[in-house]
């Protein structure tokens, strides 16, 4: 099973930010959160998971930096058939959302986004 530790920034008007992991299991990609404020880092919500069907993904994407460069990371972008798709998850936007890679972990991203677009 694949995964990949991820960021979501500037939730709430800037002042939260999602920590997690998304795992892929096949049929379903899961994801494993925690919000936390972004002025003092105290104040986390519980754990939160959420199962998404391969089915409702109709994109996946991985988006270097400037002229393919990984020095700040990667994005791992995920468009979903319908505004509904990804509803459950932080930061969505249009049915669309982008989980922020750090450098450490981009080639585990890579092989991630390789593996979904092998099935």
């Amino acid at each position: 099973m694949r995964s990949v530790p991820f960021t979501i920034s500037s939730l709430y008007a800037g002042l939260g930010q999602c920590h997690g992991i998304v795992y892929d299991e096949g049929d379903y990609l899961r994801f494993e959160y925690q919000l936390k404020d972004s002025i003092s880092g105290m104040i986390r919500s519980g754990v939160k998971q959420v199962r998404i069907p391969v089915q409702q993904i109709i994109s996946v994407d991985l988006v270097k930096g400037w002229l393919g460069s990984i020095r700040a990371g990667v994005k791992i972008v995920l468009q979903g058939a319908s505004l509904d798709s990804l509803k459950d998850l932080p930061g969505m936007s249009q049915g669309k959302i982008e989980l922020c890679v750090s450098k450490a972990n981009s080639s585990l991203a890579m092989e991630f986004v390789e593996g979904l677009h092998s099935v």
